[in-house]
């Protein structure tokens, strides 16, 4: 059975410059880099130099993508099962790569990278900023070959671990140098998830629900502690786990075998205080020693808004905030400009709020939304989400009428 190619790692390789110029210049050079715009390669055969507009730039890469994947028939021969482990006292990493249908490949390469999204300098975040490339030639020459490459990655202090991620891939280094197969790497140990993270309750004194599940998703039988933190400032709040109707306040031992899951759930008893209150459940692994933790926040007595400030560095929702907090409305506040380096909030950012409130203020560029504005806010609003849109000229900015 062939695998499927994972098209969301269309795989990419950039001339990177400036701060952030890392391990990926000095072991790859600039492979095809223009100094100062972006040089970016599909599937390592196809490049495209440069960058004009979104949509001009947007239509030259589908143009590629679309081409490699008609090449390939969007399938590969070549699986790959990886995992990696973000621990503070090191990340072990692990691939492997298997010839699962008849193919001839020659001068493979199997490379795995760990980046970090979330990186604040100069007032702006960066993502994807590589921080570690392992690589090492391998064969796969008949069907059932295996190649397996593992490392442990010393943690530099100036890494969030809680922001490293981690891609795989094969290439052939010879001829065009196609990319064979690429996934995004899970993580190894646990999973810990809610389906909610913001809950209101508009009229205040009520039960908060966030229900979700923890997986063990190791090959071996691991024992988690589940712990319920940062409690709610005062209101009551109690957890379960696996469907047992037991309420629990202290800290609990969950033995998962490989595979095993549990469904948990955080419920929280409000009063009549109209206000914003966060707790967080916890998870933590005795076999690996990584934690992580889900956040849960309560809107009382308050339907949840979000403002997506995107002015830039101008001060146009004051007027929304303020008009809120007359009507005795809670909201938060996503500060494009500031706190986010002018990245918008995305599907997954607003998708718990009853209510966002999109301002882009005074008119600013030649567009006020660029197409994944767009598809994230017409996803919430699919969703079931309200949406208020202030934006002046934004209709003007639409070169087709038939554009959302």
């Amino acid at each position: 059975m062939q695998e499927e190619f994972v098209d969301q790692f269309i795989s990419f390789e950039y001339h990177i410059t400036g701060p952030f110029a890392t391990a990926a210049t000095a072991a790859r050079g600039a492979w095809y880099g223009v100094s100062g715009v972006p040089a970016v390669r599909f599937d390592g055969k196809y490049a495209v130099d440069g960058a004009q507009s979104c949509d001009q730039v947007a239509s030259a890469y589908r143009a590629k993508i679309l081409q490699r994947l008609q090449e390939t028939g969007q399938t590969s021969p070549v699986q790959i099962v990886a995992s990696y482990i973000p621990l503070q006292t090191g990340i072990p990493i692990s691939a492997t790569f298997r010839l699962v249908d008849p193919a001839t490949l020659s001068d493979l390469r199997a490379t795995l990278i760990l980046y970090e999204d979330n990186i604040l300098y100069n007032g702006k975040h960066w993502n994807h900023v590589v921080r570690e490339i392992i690589d090492e030639d391998v064969e796969l020459n008949q069907i059932g070959d295996e190649a397996t490459v593992s490392r442990t990655i010393p943690v530099d202090p100036a890494w969030n671990v809680a922001e490293i991620h981690a891609v795989a891939f094969l290439q052939q280094t010879s001829g065009d140098r196609p990319i064979v197969q690429g996934a995004a790497v899970p993580i190894g140990d646990f999973a810990l998830t809610f389906a909610r993270n913001v809950v209101s309750l508009p009229e205040g004194s009520g039960e908060a629900l966030f229900e979700g599940q923890v997986t063990n998703v190791a090959s071996r039988t691991d024992t988690l502690t589940i712990a319920l933190e940062s409690g709610f400032a005062g209101w009551p709040a109690t957890f379960f786990l696996c469907g047992d109707p037991s309420p629990h306040v202290d800290p609990v031992d969950l033995i998962l075998g490989p595979g095993e899951g549990c469904a948990v759930q955080v419920r929280v008893r409000t009063d009549w205080v109209r206000e914003m209150r966060k707790g967080l459940l916890r998870a933590t692994s005795h076999r690996s020693t990584r934690t992580s933790a889900e956040k849960a926040q309560v809107f009382n007595g308050s339907h949840s808004v979000l403002i997506a400030d995107e002015d830039w560095d101008r001060s146009d929702e004051e007027p929304i905030a303020a008009a809120l907090a007359a009507d005795s409305l809670l909201y938060q506040i996503w500060d494009s400009y500031h706190a986010h380096g002018q990245d918008s909030p995305g599907f997954d950012d607003m998708s718990d709020f009853d209510y966002v409130i999109w301002q882009t203020g005074f008119y600013l560029g030649t567009y006020t939304l660029d197409r994944f504005d767009m598809d994230a806010l017409m996803r919430y609003m699919d969703a079931g989400g309200a949406l208020f849109l202030t934006s002046q000229q934004f209709l003007n900015s639409q070169a087709e009428p038939n554009q959302p």
